[in-house]
């Protein structure tokens, strides 16, 4: 009741935001794999999320040093994981261009997503806010977005998309109950997540939060690359860029971790 519209409007955007980068992320994968897609482009979003939440709530008293020596080690790892793919794809004729720009694309997206749910909190509550909104509040309203943009981005990726045959809304509904569960376990798996992301920033402030919460990108290229296998077919050479990108990747966090003061 007492949350004033410039603020729901910030959180609303958060949420649409957040929603396109995470279909061009979903279709990167589609076109690269996700021991690939996720890397550059959660690693992108990633690097780029901290700068900017660090440009609109400061330093924090955060070791600002340890902070960006985390974050250039991540940008080191994304550019392993790229030269990985083109060793990965150079034996089977195929072009690496288009898997790593969605990548890129969705890196640019989905890093400005969580400056603008923070911009609609109370400063009360975190660094940077300028709105009046609680972090619950705020989740809240960003999730209202998320879900009004949703059929719209569904139906054009529908119509354009960047594997396979065009499809209709009546081929949505033939999937099976199983998969569609699927997807909605994720979804409340991912909120969770969001939510107690947004309860630690009135006390890690909104850079740090955001930073550790991006360790997914780690997590995804375990999948990608023991799971799904998604390398087997590489050189054995790939395996030194591949041990230096899940290095560096986890260093970098680490680092990030340490630079809370």
């Amino acid at each position: 009741a007492k949350a004033d519209g410039t603020s729901i409007l910030y959180a609303l955007a958060g949420g649409i935001v957040w929603n396109l980068g995470t279909f061009l992320l979903v279709a990167a994968m589609a076109i690269a794999g996700m021991a690939v897609g996720f890397p550059i482009g959660g690693g992108l979003a990633w690097v780029l999320g901290i700068i900017v939440n660090f440009i609109i709530a400061g330093s924090q008293g955060n070791n600002v040093a340890l902070l960006f020596t985390g974050v250039a080690l991540i940008v080191v790892a994304i550019f392993c994981c790229m030269a990985a793919y083109k060793k990965l794809v150079a034996g089977k004729q195929q072009t690496t261009t288009k898997g790593i720009v969605v990548s890129l694309l969705a890196g640019l997206t989905i890093a400005f997503f969580y400056g603008l749910v923070v911009k609609s909190l109370d400063p009360a509550y975190v660094s940077g806010g300028s709105g009046n909104l609680t972090p619950f509040t705020g989740v809240f309203f960003f999730t209202i977005g998320a879900v009004i943009s949703t059929p719209i981005f569904n139906l054009f990726v529908m119509r354009h998309p960047v594997e396979g045959e065009k499809l209709s809304l009546r081929d949505y509904f033939k999937g099976d109950l199983k998969t569609h569960l699927i997807g909605v376990l994720g979804g409340i798996i991912w909120m969770s997540g969001m939510v107690i992301s947004f309860m630690a920033v009135p006390k890690a402030g909104p850079t740090i939060s955001y930073a550790l919460t991006n360790g997914a990108p780690v997590v995804a290229m375990f999948w990608g690359v023991f799971v799904w296998k998604e390398f087997k077919s590489a050189p054995k050479s790939t395996n030194i860029l591949l041990t230096a990108m899940f290095s560096l990747f986890i260093i970098g966090l680490v680092l990030i971790t340490l630079s809370k003061a």
